[in-house]
């Protein structure tokens, strides 16, 4: 069975967008993700992101605050991707103090970012399409 998560992308007209410097797994270590983590049993996605984005950035939203983008998957995994909209850049505190959350540019984003976000990012806020399905292989 595929391991499955979420990742959302809030952001602000004014250009910002909500990250989250990584601690863990290793390959992340010191760099720049969105928002999001595993998805428990009997949540749906949405449900999981809300709760994600909740714990890591000390923020309350709604399932219908996010916009569900497409999934990104691989071999044993499996992401859904999500977007919502903030008026303002409210302040962002993780439960985890080791993974601090913050406001960052969007265009450019900072040169520290998983890879995969230079294309995501602009995905998931800016494209006009449906949601999609993207496959990248394995990513241990």
């Amino acid at each position: 069975m595929n391991k499955r998560y979420v990742v959302g992308f809030m952001y602000t007209l004014a250009g910002s967008v909500a990250l989250v410097r990584k601690s863990r797994p290793h390959w992340q270590i010191g760099l720049l993700n969105g928002i999001g983590g595993k998805i428990e049993e009997g949540e749906s996605p949405v449900q999981a992101q809300v709760r994600e984005f909740r714990e890591e950035t000390g923020v309350e939203t709604h399932e219908g605050d996010w916009v569900f983008r497409g999934t990104l998957s691989g071999i044993g995994w499996e992401i859904f991707l999500f977007a919502s909209q903030s008026d303002v850049e409210m302040p962002l505190v993780n439960s985890d103090p080791t993974e601090p959350c913050d406001w960052y540019p969007r265009n450019p984003l900072p040169s520290d970012t998983v890879p995969n976000l230079r294309w995501l990012v602009p995905f998931c806020i800016e494209s006009p399409v449906d949601p999609v399905a993207f496959y990248q292989g394995t990513h241990e």
